[in-house]
């Protein structure tokens, strides 16, 4: 990351930056920039990781600190919990809810455990309902709670990598392809322009000035990322503009 730190500064202050964009390849153009949204997307995902990793072991502390004092219990395919009823927990679209008393109907997508059925609704409005007898006896209460995650610390800490690890694989995907349109957009642009001004200007060269122009409003976002995102964002819009229209008028002239 030296060397593209350097070339990120050489940029800034060559007034003659716009000849070393026009050499590159588009691949070359790419892989600058995309140096820069690894590096940033590898941050909050390590930072991540390791913290997850402190408070993986604490989880039982936390658990039987923090989770309720409740239980249910299954015996004889009959249910049972010291929660008060109805319990209904909303989830979005999705609602759970335990009740065995009978006074309560599941009208919308979820689950519903009665006194002894376990009935499913899809969104769909399809039923299906399943015998409690079915799971066997079964007793779940604070204490069971707190062993199971103390006896599956590993297997909630590569739960918790592998959501990481997809969730800054999807953001990256996304701010990938998002920003690829953007430079394709303005590469458009630009061409266009030239045309009216019926200057010769290449449509792959407005692409590699669009990638380049976005770093540093790149790099200042995610330096600044919790600072006034309306103040950064004009920010960021004025030097993309700025650089591309310099290096533009200079390749053009």
């Amino acid at each position: 990351m030296i060397s593209t730190f350097k070339e990120t500064l050489s940029s800034l202050r060559d007034p003659k930056y716009f000849e070393v964009i026009a050499k590159k390849t588009v691949k070359q153009s790419l892989w600058y920039w995309s140096r820069y949204v690894l590096f940033f997307a590898l941050i909050p995902t390590i930072l991540a990781i390791f913290t997850l990793t402190y408070y993986t072991p604490q989880f039982p502390r936390l658990a039987k600190q923090y989770l309720p004092e409740v239980d249910f219990t299954v015996k004889d395919g009959l249910a049972s919990t010291s929660l008060s009823q109805p319990f209904v927990a909303n989830f979005e679209d999705v609602v759970f809810i335990i009740d065995t008393t009978g006074s309560s109907t599941l009208n919308t997508p979820g689950v519903m455990i009665t006194q002894d059925k376990f009935i499913f609704r899809s969104p769909e409005g399809d039923t299906q309902t399943q015998s409690l007898k079915d799971l066997g006896d079964l007793h779940f209460d604070k204490s069971a709670a707190v062993s199971w995650i103390a006896s599956h610390q590993f297997q909630i800490w590569l739960l918790g990598f592998l959501l990481i690890v997809l969730l800054a694989a999807i953001f990256s995907l996304f701010y990938v392809s998002f920003n690829i349109l953007m430079f394709l957009f303005w590469s458009a642009v630009l061409w266009i322009i030239s045309r009216l001004r019926h200057k010769k200007f290449l449509f792959i060269t407005g692409f590699k000035i669009a990638v380049h122009a976005s770093v540093l409003p790149l790099i200042i976002s995610a330096l600044t990322f919790m600072s006034s995102s309306g103040l950064i964002f004009i920010l960021n819009l004025f030097l993309f503009a700025f650089y591309t229209i310099s290096w533009y008028r200079n390749l053009v002239t």
